[in-house]
């Protein structure tokens, strides 16, 4: 086919004279007529075809198409090729699987089948210009998938699982034929064809492949074992071969090889397997140099190198350094089953796991393990890493255990003093209920603490968290405002900081208090966000609480700015001069600042009892206790805007008896008591008061009346009107009988209650 391309007129043809064919085209034809394949390769738009001396039969005895436009018309299936050539023409390989070919040169008739490969070939420009075509004969797979009564694409299938494991195998392996042409190869071996399918000779001539026998003299290559194996011979476990690559590299290899043979037990192949051994094989020189080195690092190094027989697991080296963190010399450490020694330098709770990592390395597996010892030089605890590994001979047996061991004493130190930091920080956190949580915002993924899931009322890992299962508990009312301030805060490149309230399932609403700051991108973009939020439900409370308490204390200031000014009057009104003024004043301020006094020391919905006020006034009447009984129950609440009024009252009274009455004259006797009405009276308590003093020598009838009358009016005129209470008030022949119903606070201890 060569010499007919040369021969042939292609300057008549759109390709033009062979001498101006562009260099690719050169080269794929170049390429084409080596190949041992059927190949076919269509140039330009016309499809001008050329092929090598391999597909020639393929044509159907049709010699004359050399220059030809392609034409599919040659092999059955036409339309399925001409569709994969067009295909190949969009830049995409195409393949035609199981193309039937029944009419050869000659006139005879076969069952042949063919897989066609279509690639496309481009121009220097990148341009497609052509679409070479390779086929394969397929005869044999077709009719072993009908021998075995298998479908085409089931039997491709199971032939691709074994090209698959043929194509990782570790080794070159190389198919031929009886000629030694290549058939098949996998990946390794194309590292020792370097021209792709037959070896070559270097500028020299001189095979790349060498080999010498046990006396030095060299083998010539038709005593190498592919060719051997063509004559029949077995070569295994192979000889070993030297390899010159490209770079002038020698690489040391053994090569095996084994004939293949067909039912009748004649050759019709080889199979050849190339193992690179230059490792192995340069590592007799470079161990002893190794050796040396190993020798030197180890004296060298901090670490201890140890080697292990694998059968006794007895030291059969160790370097200096072993001294040093064992406590123990060298020669100690390898006397006498130096092994149970080992074990018995190890703290109880660590020797179970330590004994265990050998026995697997013995095995053949790597381990990495920390342990600690205590050395007997001091009975100091270290702590200790080996990394244990085995060393194994070429068939795979573990023929001594190596091992490297650290002295990590310092950084497991520093891991406990980081745990207890880490700890810390979570006791931290969760002594200060603060609810954590780190926002990926490119992809979304967010992380929330345990403390945060339950701020925001879910159970722990109830819910992945997201910005959806955050935004989704806010309160309808503070949603828009909440959401606004934190895009506000990434917008911005602000810190975020906000209050807001949070609905949980059951109802119950918190107020949270959020502080985050967000972290950008180069140009700007936010990637995370990291914050933590506090509940503030209890301060919120508080203040409003606090809202409310300011209001009564308003009020009661206003109530008690009324009151002095009240009394201020009335008492200059009955007041003889400014001397008598100060006098009275004073003392009706001082049972004002009494009754103050016990309002301010009440906590929140705190009353004050009636038992107290009562025992406070006669508290201030000095010398007089012996001469009043007391009598009714602890605890009877008042109403706050009562106190006041009731208290100036009570103290009228005693003031009066003090002066007047049962507490001035030593035959006097003063009887209070009081009862809390278990029936309501227009839907309120009533507490019933009783004054009744006794003994008293009273004014003739007629006379003057003493006193200023204040305090009467106080009782008759005042509670009536400003606490809606109904009184009494009759000066008896021994004394005043004075009695008061108020309603009065029935509110639980714990209700708050502003009346």
């Amino acid at each position: 086919m060569a010499a007919r391309i040369r021969a042939h007129d292609w300057a008549a043809t759109p390709l033009g004279a062979l001498a101006d064919w562009p260099a690719v085209l050169r080269t794929a034809t170049a390429t084409m007529l080596d190949h041992p394949l059927p190949m076919s390769l269509s140039w330009g738009a016309d499809l001008l075809t050329l092929y090598n001396d391999a597909y020639e039969p393929l044509l159907r005895g049709r010699s004359d198409e050399l220059g030809r436009r392609y034409s599919a018309a040659w092999f059955d299936g036409s339309d399925a090729i001409a569709a994969q050539v067009d295909r190949a023409w969009t830049g995409q390989a195409g393949v035609c699987q199981g193309v039937p070919l029944r009419a050869l040169p000659g006139g005879a008739t076969a069952d042949a089948c063919f897989d066609l490969a279509f690639s496309p070939l481009r121009g220097d420009d990148g341009a497609i210009m052509g679409v070479l075509g390779t086929a394969f004969e397929t005869t044999a797979f077709v009719m072993a998938a009908r021998e075995r009564n298998m479908t085409l694409a089931a039997l491709r299938d199971s032939e691709a699982r074994l090209e698959a494991v043929f194509a990782a195998l570790s080794v070159g392996v190389h198919v031929a034929d009886e000629n030694g042409r290549t058939i098949l190869t996998n990946a390794e071996l194309t590292r020792f064809l370097p021209s792709g399918v037959i070896p070559s000779r270097d500028a020299n001539r001189r095979w790349r492949w060498r080999a010498w026998d046990a006396d030095g003299t060299p083998i010539a290559p038709s005593d190498f074992p592919g060719a051997r194996a063509l004559r029949g011979d077995t070569v295994v476990p192979g000889i070993e071969m030297l390899y010159t690559d490209d770079t002038g590299r020698e690489v040391w290899t053994v090569v095996s090889a084994t004939p293949i043979r067909d039912a009748q037990g004649a050759v019709i192949g080889q199979v050849g397997v190339v193992s690179d051994i230059d490792a192995l094989k340069r590592s007799v020189e470079a161990l002893r140099v190794g050796e040396e080195r190993l020798r030197q690092f180890g004296d060298a190094s901090h670490d201890i190198l140890w080697m292990r027989d694998p059968a006794t697991l007895q030291w059969q080296y160790l370097t200096p350094a072993f001294e040093r963190i064992y406590g123990l010399t060298r020669e100690e450490a390898v006397s006498g089953d130096n092994y149970r020694s080992w074990l018995d330098l190890i703290v109880p709770e660590d020797r179970a796991r330590a004994s265990d990592a050998i026995r697997r390395v013995a095995a053949g597996e790597h381990r990495t393990f920390d342990y600690r010892i205590r050395r007997p030089s001091d009975g100091q605890i270290r702590w200790l890493r080996d990394t244990d590994f085995p060393i194994l001979d070429p068939t795979g047996r573990v023929v001594m255990i190596g091992g490297i061991g650290q002295d990590v004493t310092a950084d497991r130190l520093a891991e406990e003093r980081v745990t207890q930091s880490e700890e810390r920080l979570r006791s931290a956190v969760e002594v200060g209920q603060l609810g954590l949580w780190d926002w990926n915002v490119a992809t979304g993924e967010l992380h929330w603490s345990d403390e945060h899931f339950r701020m925001e009322g879910y159970r722990v890992d109830e819910v992945t968290p997201s910005y959806e299962t955050w935004e989704a508990r806010l309160h309808p009312d503070d949603r828009a405002r909440t959401v606004a301030a934190l895009r506000d805060a990434m917008d911005r490149h602000e810190e975020y900081g906000c209050e807001f309230r949070v609905v949980h399932p059951d109802g119950a609403v918190r107020w949270l208090a959020g502080r985050g700051r967000f972290f950008y991108d180069e140009d700007g973009q936010p990637l995370r966000m990291i914050g933590a939020m506090t509940d503030m439900t209890d301060r919120r409370e508080s203040e409003e609480r606090q809202k409310v308490l300011v209001a009564e204390l308003q009020h009661r200031t206003l109530n008690l700015m009324g009151v002095v000014r009240s009394m201020a009057e009335k008492t200059a009104r009955q007041s003889a001069d400014l001397v008598d003024f100060r006098a009275r004043f004073r003392d009706r301020l001082e049972a004002l600042s009494r009754v103050q006094s016990l309002l301010s020391r009440l906590r929140e919905h705190d009353r004050v009892t009636f038992d107290e006020l009562i025992r406070t006034e006669l508290s201030a009447m000095d010398g007089s206790a012996d001469r009043v009984t007391l009598d009714g129950p602890d605890g009877v609440r008042l109403r706050s805007s009562t106190v006041q009024t009731l208290a100036m009252a009570i103290h009228e009274l005693a003031t009066n008896a003090m002066k007047y009455g049962a507490l001035g004259q030593a035959a006097g006797r003063l009887a209070i008591s009081w009862s809390l009405d278990p029936r309501e009276r227009d839907g309120r308590r009533w507490l019933d008061i009783d004054w009744r003093e006794t003994g008293v020598a009273m004014p003739a009838a007629g006379a003057a009346p003493l006193g200023t009358g204040q305090g009467r009016e106080l009782i008759e005129r005042a509670l009536p009107y400003q606490l809606g209470a109904v009184t009494s008030y009759t000066l008896g022949h021994d004394g005043v009988h004075c009695t008061i119903s108020i309603p009065v606070s029935i509110t639980p201890q714990a209700t708050s209650d502003h009346g």
